[in-house]
This record gives structure tokens, sequence and C-alpha cells, in this order.
């Protein structure tokens, strides 16, 4: 294991994060790790140069050989004061049989649990006495301990007067057509945060921690100002950088399965040695969109199938060992399969492990 830290990005506006298959008019409560990734890479060639984003990328499976990465980042998700959230694991919780069945449509509604919530549920620790309705913010989708909850006025919506940490409204906005200036109303979905709430990204050290550390604060210190995710012309995304502190670990290393923090694209490798084997529990997802780079703006990377944040997975082989994923090349291409643009597009697929305890079926009846 590397050095864990965490960074906190304190939002100084809203921020638009694009759904899958939706349009503008909606947006995700989080920033998936593939897209913090792009952002940094597009930075470091802007800020620095190409060749300097090249090496950095030369660091990274596959291009690396398959060795491990300088660094793992997770997907940046929501913090509210220091109550951390994370995604619901998809393994089955510590509850009696009695309260799985009366709270069945209260568990499949849930998208985030706290980190007091999150290490209980990895550790299979019960967890019967805190599913309780008034652990259950924000419409039943985030899950938080008795201690947890938060206690300040301040985080509660002035119509409802319910908990809400953060809010995902819809807002007009309007298109100027710069050619013959007529205006095109549209919608777009904006994520806001009230006070002492934000963002945060675990990052692992895994080369050497000094530079990648430099580097990837002045990423994010300029990122912060240029601003994260969509609709940035608007203002949208921009957020002020806290000091890194080291981050425990959230659960003990030495486990065969893990759950994923940040989309996880296996290597054939991985999969073949049984990643995707006895005790997974994963969520397939479509990864496309558009290249950011100028050169490229009018061209859509390719498609790419990984697995979602919270998704349970076997380590490679028998013993525990280390499951990385890579870089999935989604450059465009035409139709007689040439790549179409002077550079390669990378998308970030290397998953950011948490180990799991909850105990197999079988391991149960044992």
């Amino acid at each position: 294991m590397g050095v864990i830290e965490i960074y906190k990005l304190a939002p100084r506006a809203a921020f638009h994060f694009g759904l899958r298959g939706v349009g503008v008019e909606a947006t995700e409560s989080f920033c998936p790790a593939d897209t913090l990734f792009s952002a940094l890479c597009l930075t470091l060639r802007q800020w620095e140069s190409e060749k300097k984003l090249e090496n950095w990328l030369e660091g990274f499976p596959p291009l690396n050989g398959g060795a491990p990465p300088p660094l793992r980042l997770s997907s940046a998700l929501p913090y509210a004061g220091e109550v951390l959230f994370f995604p619901k694991p998809m393994a089955p919780a510590n509850l009696t049989e009695k309260k799985q069945q009366s709270q069945a449509k209260s568990l499949k509604k849930i998208a985030f649990v706290s980190e007091g919530i999150f290490r209980a549920w990895l550790g299979h620790e019960e967890l019967n006495q805190e599913l309780h309705p008034d652990n259950l913010l924000h419409g039943g989708k985030v899950w938080v301990t008795s201690a947890e909850r938060p206690r300040r006025e301040d985080v509660r919506d002035d119509l409802t007067g319910k908990i809400l940490m953060w809010d995902e409204q819809t807002l007009p906005r309007v298109a100027i057509d710069r050619i013959t200036y007529h205006s095109a109303v549209y919608q777009a979905g904006v994520l806001r945060f009230k006070a002492e709430a934000g963002l945060f990204v675990l990052v692992e050290f895994l080369g050497d921690a000094k530079a990648e550390r430099d580097r990837l604060t002045t990423l994010l210190q300029v990122l912060g100002h240029n601003g994260l995710g969509g609709e940035r012309s608007s203002g949208y995304g921009q957020f002020e950088l806290q000091d890194p502190e080291t981050f425990k670990d959230l659960a003990p290393s030495k486990k065969n399965r893990f759950l994923t923090l940040s989309p996880y694209h296996p290597t054939w490798s991985e999969v073949e040695a049984g990643v995707l084997g006895s005790g997974a529990a994963y969520e397939l997802q479509t990864r496309r969109g558009w290249v950011g780079s100028l050169e490229g703006m009018n061209l859509r990377r390719r498609a790419v199938r990984v697995l979602g944040e919270g998704s349970i997975l076997q380590h490679a082989g028998v013993a525990p060992q280390p499951s990385y994923g890579d870089l999935a090349d989604v450059t465009p291409r035409d139709e007689k399969g040439r790549e179409v643009l002077g550079h390669k597009i990378w998308r970030y697929g290397i998953a950011f492990p948490v180990p799991v305890s909850v105990p197999l079926e079988r391991e149960e009846e044992d």
C-alpha cells in the first residue's frame, strides 16, 4: 500500500457533471475519477506541454507494461462538514432477515452512505439500529449514522425543512447563435453544496510521492480556477483546494475482495485470473463523451465499458494481489478503423480498491 491522502475541493460555484444517456438538463452528484483524470491531463498539457503529459501518461498501465501506476484516484465524492460520503457497497449489509425484508425498498434507493456506515458495512458490523428513517436523508438517497446526522440549521431546506447538504437543480439557460443572433432556451442541471460541504478525492501515491504530490497539487489549483465538469463558460466548476491530509485506511488490507471507489477497467489478464469471479457484484457502465483537446472537440471518444463505483471484485489470483486496471484507448477512428487525431485519447480505468470483509453466503453457512 502507498501513502493515501485526502484532497477536499471547497466549491466557489455550482458544478455540472453530465449523467449517462441524459443531456445537460441533469447532473450527477459527484465527479467520476475518469472525468477528473481527463481534466488533469488537459490542464497538464495546457499548463506545461504535450510532452510533459505524454511522459506522465507513460507511467500508467498499459503504457508502462502493466506495472503499478504512480498514483490512484478515487472519484470526487461529497462531504459535509467532517462527514465523508461513499458509494453504497454492492454487497449485503449486515442486517437481520426481517430488517432486510421490511427495508428492501429503502435499501435499494440509497446511493451514498456516510463514512461510519461505509466502514461498518465493509467490516460486516451489525447495522440494524442505524437503519432508521431519521438517518435516511436526501429523499432516502443518503444513509448516515445517528452520530453523523447534521444538527446545523443551515443545512435544512428553506421550503421543506428537511436536511439537504447539497442540491441538484435545473436552471434555464440561453444560447445565442453567433451568426443569426437567434436565442434558444434550454435547461441545465447544476449541483450546489451548502456551507462547509463539497467534494473530496482520495489519492494513493504508489511512486515518487513528493513529485506526484507536487504535480497533483499544482494541477488541482489550476483546475480550481478553470473549473471542473461542464458549463465552465458560465463559471461553473470552480473550487478552492484545501490542504491535503493523510487519510486513515478504510479497512484491513489482507482481504481477497475489494470495493472500488473509481470506475474500473480491468485488464484481460485480470479478467482471466478471476477478478469477476466468485463473490463479485458489480454494475457495468458505458462511458463515452466528447474529446476535450482543442484539435478534436468536434469528435466523440469511443465508448468503453467499465465497472462502476461501489462494485465488489475478487483480487486476481488465489491470494490477495494488486488489481489495478488500466487506461482504456478511446481514440476516435474513422470508418476504416484509422485514428483521426495526432495523439491518443485515454480513459482512466484504474481501480481505487478498499478491502471488503463481508463474507460470501457459503462462508456464512460454514
